[in-house]
């Protein structure tokens, strides 16, 4: 009985290594120097086009390396934009493919109610 115990923990121990060992990787960490150049190039093009906006930078992971905004940029982009990057990265897409989903979602959802006379 210990014996089948112990190769059951032992199986388990395996397993749940290779799990780790097979995750997949995220690539290269960006660097402090790489996130400022990427966000003064951001700034630069915003400026530009006269768009006020804020710009976060992060890495891999979704932690924070850089962050910068426009003076007068209305204070919800500084949320908004370290929330997108965090969301860019961990989910490793673009946050656009997020509000598609929705969109489409409200498009099937509104259907049925218009034609029983429901509007919004």
């Amino acid at each position: 009985m210990k014996k089948l115990l112990s190769m059951t923990i032992a199986a388990g121990a395996l397993a749940l290594g290779n799990g780790f060992a097979q995750a997949q990787s995220y690539g290269a960490d960006v660097t402090a120097a790489t996130a400022a150049k990427v966000a003064a190039a951001t700034i630069a093009e915003c400026k530009k086009n006269n768009w006020k906006m804020a710009v976060a930078v992060v890495d891999t992971h979704g932690a924070l390396i850089h962050f910068e905004r426009i003076d007068d940029t209305q204070y919800a982009s500084n949320d908004i934009a370290i929330a997108k990057a965090r969301g860019s990265a961990t989910f490793r897409r673009p946050t656009r493919v997020f509000m598609d989903v929705v969109n489409l979602s409200l498009i099937h959802i509104s259907e049925p109610t218009r034609r029983r006379g429901i509007s919004y």
